[in-house]
């Protein structure tokens, strides 16, 4: 189902890690001639402290960073083989997709660059859900429940219900079912407003028969809540030719969701088919127990 992820070192990105934060203050203090008297240049793993420009990160995450460089205790700044160690332990956290260049401050102060995984959806394991990135990282970081991202939740990814046990922070998928359904995810991250997401709600995404779509298999589905269900077809990492751009598919989602808001009767729909330009949708059953007609969404 995946496999142990290894170590990613790659360009700088937008978060800073500065060790050693006692030591840059002194220097900021204009004290800066006894620190060069005294010869300290030792970088304090145990002073660690992210300049975080993000909106979301969890804030377990930069314990977790914390706690795992204090372990390697004081290390020299002008030690470039302790750098590189540092480097390594920074880039063999789940949540760090790649870190730069360290920095030093000198004469004891060190500023490493870290770009974050990017959590887009969230897989269950036994009772919790755990965040995983764009590229099926598991993160780090248990939650009871599909954590909140902005105006939105994480999409959970798997059929409803399911669980993957075994499964753990610092595992990348590689089942393909799972990367369908996290291509998804990426894709609706990008293409969905703020507002849309917030009249989404919870959903799951089923991408195990997301590359069986004919007359009679709708490929991919997006479960959400009150029994309502989206007909997604191919996901985009299937690159299957003549498939409709997915963000047609997003467009004519986005236009369902503001029936939904509209609330009307004639806009609750149970469930919606986006495999075509225009999308179909069905409405839920009328207080006589029939099915209202199918109708089309894009005007």
């Amino acid at each position: 189902m995946a496999k142990r992820g290894g170590r990613r070192v790659g360009g700088p990105g937008g978060i800073l890690l500065c060790l050693g934060l006692a030591i840059v203050g002194w220097l900021i203090g204009g004290i800066e001639g006894r620190v060069v008297e005294s010869g300290f240049r030792t970088i304090h793993t145990n002073q660690a402290r992210l300049d975080n420009g993000r909106t979301w990160v969890d804030s377990r995450w930069e314990l977790e960073l914390r706690e795992k460089l204090a372990r390697l205790g004081e290390l020299e700044a002008s030690d470039s083989q302790a750098r590189d160690e540092i480097v390594a332990e920074i880039a063999a956290l789940s949540f760090v997709a790649s870190v730069g260049e360290p920095e030093v401050l000198w004469p004891d102060g060190l500023r490493v660059p870290i770009l974050f995984q990017n959590p887009v959806a969230c897989l269950p394991v036994g009772e919790v859900f755990y965040p995983v990135s764009a590229d099926g990282t598991i993160l780090s970081g248990a939650w009871a429940s599909p954590p909140k991202v902005g105006s939105g939740w994480l999409p959970v990814i798997g059929e409803v219900g399911m669980h993957y046990p075994g499964a753990a922070p610092g595992i990348v998928l590689d089942g393909e079912a799972e990367l369908d359904a996290v291509s998804i995810a990426t894709s609706m991250w990008v293409h969905l407003s703020h507002r849309d997401w917030g009249t989404l709600g919870r959903v799951v995404i089923d991408a195990r028969r997301g590359r069986e779509t004919g007359p009679d298999e709708q490929g991919a589905r997006i479960h959400m809540e009150l029994e309502r269900e989206v007909w997604y077809g191919r996901p985009p990492r299937a690159g299957a030719p003549g498939s409709l751009p997915d963000e047609v598919k997003w467009t004519n989602l986005s236009k369902a969701l503001e029936c939904l808001r509209s609330g009307e009767a004639s806009g609750n729909w149970a469930w919606l088919d986006l495999r075509w330009d225009r999308a179909e949708m069905r409405l839920f059953e009328n207080e006589d127990g029939v099915d209202e007609a199918a109708q089309e969404s894009g005007d």
